[in-house]
């Protein structure tokens, strides 16, 4: 699954009470970065900082004729200090931005059981994301990240409570991004396995975050529910 910045910029505007829980706290990790990673920077070089943050810009507004002109300029001609500061800042904002969709995902999934469903369904590899499968119990699973300290419920009136995350969080496995647990038992973790192999694991959604979705082939079809 992808987000593209611009599409997460108008998302994350939406007043979703539980979105809104961590991207602020997100939001002031990324402030705090910025700050430390401002200092380092103009240690480093001031000018190559200022281009640095040309790019970084031109990437989360490529819609700027002129920004992106000038950042083509100097991307044409720049030196290592400033290609190490563009690398740096991308990769702690790309980062910030993918748990950012990780809990719209999230969010939306709880709310919409035909989200839920789609989403379930390539977690567990199924040919058809659009179909309903009798060996998956849908309404009984609940989407979360293992990253996360408390787990989001929703009561069929739509109020909102928690309940602390019990599952063993593998902060160097990748792959963990999204997994499904039981809303009466968070110890029942959806699992897949694909038929005629030994591959038994927990059914996982890996989300990535990109600034360039222009060379990415995907099926309308089948992924109607990018953001």
């Amino acid at each position: 699954m992808f987000v593209t910045v611009d599409n997460l910029t108008t998302k994350i505007k939406e007043p979703v009470t539980t979105i809104n829980i961590y991207r602020e706290q997100l939001l002031k990790y990324l402030d705090d970065y910025q700050i430390n990673l401002n200092d380092t920077a103009n240690i480093i070089s001031k000018k190559a900082n200022s281009k640095a943050k040309i790019v970084i810009a031109s990437k989360c507004d490529p819609y700027n004729v002129e920004l992106c002109n000038d950042a083509k300029k100097i991307l044409s001609d720049c030196g290592f200090k400033t290609r190490m500061l563009i690398s740096d800042y991308m990769c702690s904002i790309m980062l910030i931005l993918g748990k950012v969709c990780e809990c719209i995902i999230i969010d939306n999934c709880k709310r919409d059981p035909i989200l839920n469903m789609k989403c379930i369904n390539y977690a567990c590899f199924k040919n058809d994301l659009n179909e309903e499968y009798n060996d998956i119990k849908y309404d009984a699973y609940t989407p979360f990240s293992p990253s996360h300290g408390r787990i989001v419920l929703y009561s069929h009136s739509g109020i909102v409570y928690y309940k602390d995350n019990i599952y063993t969080y593998e902060p160097n496995h990748i792959n963990k991004d999204i997994i499904w647990c039981g809303k009466e038992s968070l110890e029942d973790i959806l699992k897949t396995k694909i038929s005629d192999t030994k591959y038994y694991s927990d059914a996982r959604l890996q989300v990535k975050a990109s600034t360039n979705y222009e060379n990415i082939v995907w099926n309308k079809k089948n992924i109607d529910f990018h953001l």
